[in-house]
């Protein structure tokens, strides 16, 4: 931990977080398969995903934090405290925000959805995925 100061207890040397530096306990990194996002009127995106067990997750990822704007259909690597909102629950506050390179069978739900593949749908992003791998 960055910046932390070092107490002597026990058997252990334990280390406790300087005051405004954050607990790594309550830092989160996902892998999102994106399923909808929302954009501010500041252009900060809420990441509505899946993660790799299958469960829904919010991710807020302000502008300067991502290279670009995420999409439905995308996967990303979002890093962040989990903080919890008032209105929907937990969700992370990213402080990176980063989209992955579609692999394995990812791709045939990125070829199905991104626009930049028009008339490519899920049957034959499907026959793409069999032929190609």
């Amino acid at each position: 931990m960055a910046g932390a100061i070092q107490r002597r207890g026990g058997a252990e040397d334990q280390t406790a977080p300087v005051l405004g530096e954050r607990s790594e306990q309550s830092s989160a990194s996902w892998e999102l398969a994106i399923t909808s996002v929302h954009t501010s009127r500041f252009g900060d995106h809420v990441i509505i995903g899946r993660d790799e067990d299958g469960q829904l997750r919010r991710a807020l990822a302000p502008a300067k934090r991502s290279p670009r704007d995420p999409a439905v259909g995308e996967s990303w690597r979002v890093t962040g405290p989990i903080r919890n909102h008032p209105e929907y629950g937990p969700q992370l506050q990213a402080e990176v925000a980063l989209p992955l390179v579609p692999r394995g069978r990812a791709i045939i739900r990125h070829l199905a959805t991104d626009k930049r593949f028009p008339g490519i749908g899920w049957a034959t992003a499907d026959k793409v995925w069999e032929r190609f791998g």
